[in-house]
C-alpha cells in the first residue's frame, strides 16, 4: 500500500505519514465546510501594502489528485484539511464554563473534472501572538476594553492534516501544518515579545517565498470580477484563479507594495501547490479449498507472504531511520550556520563600534575643549524630537578631564558659541579650534530633561 504526497519541501518539517486509525474522543466539533464543491474556505479580497500588513491575509492551497500508476487525474475525490484547536476564553470567565475547549476544524472539497480542489485559509491577525482584545462601545461613543472575550484563532493555526479519500482508491493521510510560521510567540502569556521574536516570525514565513511548489502573488481581477474588499469572501474568482494557475504578478521575494493600488488587484497571497498520488484499492480475493492436498501449498504461500511483509517492514524502518538522521543533521548544520552568521554580525558591529570610538577619542583629544561633534541633520533632529528649525552640532564624545568634562554631556546640541550662530560642524570648529589655554568661552546648548523636554541652557568653559 503506497500513499505519496508530492512536495515534501515546502516547509522544513513537512513530512508525510499514513494513519490507519484514530482514537475516539469526546470534544466540541466545528465543521467549517460540508458542501460537495471543488473549493472551500474564504479569502481576503483587499490589497495590502507592507505599511499596513506584515504577512499575507490569505493562504491558498491547490491540491491535485492523480492515480499513482497511470498519472491520470482523479475526479470526485474527497479532500479534507482538518485539525484540532483550543478555543480559549480570555479575561473574566463565565461560571461553570471551562477556560479552554477543544474544537475540531475541517474544510472539505471534492476534486473537479481536472482532479483539483482549492482551499482558502484565513490569516487575519496582524501578529500571531496578538490577543485582539475587543472594545465595548457606549451610546455616547466612548468605549472600554472588554473584560471577557474569545482569543481569535486563524485557519492556519487550526490545520494539521491533509486527508484524501475515494471509494476506488486507498485513503491518503498526511501531515500538513504551518507550525514553522506560527511557532514564535504563540503563547499568549509569553514574556519574550522582543524585536528578535518579531524578526524570527517574519523570517519564518518570508523564507518560504520562492521555494519549489509555492507562489507569492498579487492576483489580477477583471473590472467585472472585482468585489468590495472583505476579509472572508467566498467569491469563486479567487479559487478559479488558483485552480487555473492564473497567478497574476508573481514575486520571488518580499515586494514593496506601498502605493501599489489598482481597482483590479488583490493580495498578496501565499499559494501552495500540492500533488497527491492515490493507489488503486485491491479487490478482495476469497480462496475456497476443495482438496485437502492443497492445504500445504496454501499455508506455505501464507508463510512466504508473511515473511515478505516482515522484510518490507524492516526495510521501511531502516529507510525511515536514515531519513530522520539526515534531517537531524541538516537541522544541526542549519542552526550552526545561523549561529555562526550571528556571531560574525556581532563581531562586525563591535569592530565598527570600537573603530568609531577610537576616531571620536582622537578627535576630542586634539580639540581645545575636548569635544568630538557631528552636524545635526534634519533626520537626527526629528529622531531626537527637537523643534523644527533647530540647527547646530551634536556632542558625540567628551574627553575625560577636559574643559567640557562635567559641564557638557554627550547628546547635548550646541547652537551658539560666544553669541555666534553655529549651523554645522565647520562653524563649530571655526570658532573653537584656535582657542588658547586660559580663555573663557560661552556656549549655548539644547539639553534633554528627564521629562523628555528640551531646554536651552548656557555654560561657560575655561580652556585648560
Amino acid at each position: 500500500m503506497k500513499h505519496t504526497l508530492i512536495l515534501l519541501t515546502v516547509f522544513g518539517s513537512f513530512l508525510a505519514y499514513i494513519a490507519l486509525s484514530e482514537p475516539a474522543s469526546t470534544m466540541a466539533v466545528l465543521v467549517s465546510n460540508q458542501q460537495n464543491n471543488w473549493h472551500a474556505g474564504t479569502w481576503d479580497s483587499g490589497l495590502y501594502s507592507w505599511s499596513t500588513a506584515v504577512h499575507p491575509r490569505t493562504v491558498g492551497v491547490r491540491v491535485k489528485v492523480v492515480d499513482s500508476r497511470t498519472g491520470n487525474t482523479i475526479r470526485n475525490a474527497r479532500v479534507e484539511l482538518d485539525g484540532r484547536w483550543d478555543q480559549e476564553q480570555m479575561g473574566r470567565q463565565e461560571f461553570g464554563m471551562p477556560a479552554v475547549q477543544e474544537k475540531e476544524f475541517r474544510l472539505t472539497a471534492r476534486t473537479d473534472h481536472s482532479g483539483i480542489a482549492v482551499f482558502g485559509l484565513s490569516w487575519q491577525k496582524e501578529v500571531p501572538w496578538s490577543l485582539n482584545r475587543p472594545k465595548d462601545y457606549q451610546s455616547n461613543g466612548s468605549w472600554t476594553y472588554s473584560d471577557s472575550w474569545v482569543r481569535p484563532v486563524d485557519d492556519i493555526e487550526k490545520v494539521q492534516r491533509l486527508v484524501v479519500r475515494h471509494p476506488d482508491y486507498n485513503m491518503s493521510r498526511n501531515d500538513f501544518n504551518f507550525d514553522e510560521w506560527i511557532e514564535f510567540g504563540q503563547n499568549p502569556n509569553s514574556e519574550a515579545q522582543t524585536p528578535e521574536v518579531h524578526e524570527n516570525f517574519r523570517l519564518s514565513w518570508e523564507n518560504s517565498i520562492g521555494r519549489y511548489g509555492t507562489r507569492f502573488c498579487v492576483l489580477e481581477l477583471g473590472e467585472s470580477e472585482r468585489t468590495s474588499p472583505i476579509t472572508d469572501s467566498t467569491n469563486p474568482i479567487f479559487f478559479k484563479k488558483i485552480r487555473d494557475k492564473d497567478f497574476g504578478v508573481v514575486y520571488s521575494e518580499l515586494p514593496n507594495l506601498s502605493g501599489f493600488r489598482t481597482p483590479r488587484n488583490a493580495g498578496p497571497y501565499f499559494v501552495i501547490l500540492l500533488e497527491v498520488e492515490l493507489d488503486p484499492a485491491r479487490e478482495e480475493v476469497v480462496i475456497i479449498h476443495t482438496d485437502d492436498n492443497d492445504d500445504a501449498d496454501y499455508y506455505d504461500h501464507q508463510e512466504e507472504e508473511r515473511a515478505r511483509r516482515e522484510r518490507e517492514a524492516r526495510a521501511r524502518a531502516v529507510a525511515e531511520k536514515k531519513e530522520r538522521e539526515r534531517q537531524a543533521r541538516a537541522e544541526r548544520e542549519r542552526r550552526e550556520q545561523e549561529a555562526r552568521a550571528e556571531r560574525e554580525r556581532k563581531e562586525r558591529e563591535e569592530a565598527e563600534k570600537e573603530a568609531r570610538n577610537k576616531k571620536l577619542q582622537s578627535e576630542a583629544s586634539r580639540h581645545p575643549l575636548g569635544l568630538a561633534v557631528e552636524t545635526l541633520s534634519s533626520s537626527r533632529r526629528k529622531e531626537l524630537g527637537l523643534a523644527l528649525g533647530v540647527k547646530g552640532v551634536e556632542i558625540l564624545y567628551i574627553e575625560s578631564g577636559s574643559s567640557a568634562d562635567g559641564k557638557l554631556r554627550v547628546r547635548d546640541v550646541v547652537v551658539d558659541i560666544q553669541h555666534k550662530y553655529i549651523g554645522d560642524a565647520s562653524d563649530f570648529h571655526y570658532h573653537t579650534d584656535e582657542l588658547k589655554s586660559g580663555e573663557e568661552v560661552s556656549i549655548s546648548i539644547f539639553r534633554k530633561q528627564s521629562n523628555g523636554d528640551w531646554n536651552r541652557v548656557s555654560r561657560r568653559l575655561r580652556v585648560e
